[in-house]
């Protein structure tokens, strides 16, 4: 099942179903004028309310049609958005186990020894200088 809002409908679909809800919208105001017996005042406040509904949809065709226009672009940054989003992922991945590497070292880090007092006994081959201790 597709993810809300990666449904695709072709555009001529969309422009056929709006031509078809405006021409039955049409024929039942037609049909209604016919019908009843409605003053004039009404029957051109329903047309008028026709005109305007029709208006809309056409103008949100329009709408529609101007931004299918800009398809390529948007999958464009949607790509770059799911590459940002896996090198988000990497350098978390990244920085946790640098973090758990850093704890590791210093737990088997030497201790510090002091090493100029070892040369000396060394090279002395006594340990005088702990004999004032």
């Amino acid at each position: 099942m597709a993810e809300l809002g990666q449904q695709t409908v072709e555009f001529l679909s969309l422009v056929s179903r709006t031509a078809e809800e405006s021409f039955i919208s049409l024929k039942e105001l037609v049909e209604k004028s016919k019908s009843s017996d409605q003053s004039d005042t009404e029957k051109k406040i329903n047309l008028l309310k026709y005109i305007v509904k029709t208006q809309q949809r056409m103008l949100r065709l329009n709408v529609l049609a101007k931004w299918c226009q800009q398809v390529p672009l948007i999958q464009y940054c949607q790509q770059l958005a799911s590459t940002l989003s896996s090198y988000d992922t990497c350098f978390t991945q990244a920085a946790d186990s640098l973090f758990f590497m850093h704890e590791g070292l210093q737990q088997a880090r030497s201790p510090v020894y002091d090493v100029p007092s070892a040369v000396e006994v060394h090279s002395q081959d006594h340990m005088s200088v702990y004999q004032n201790v």
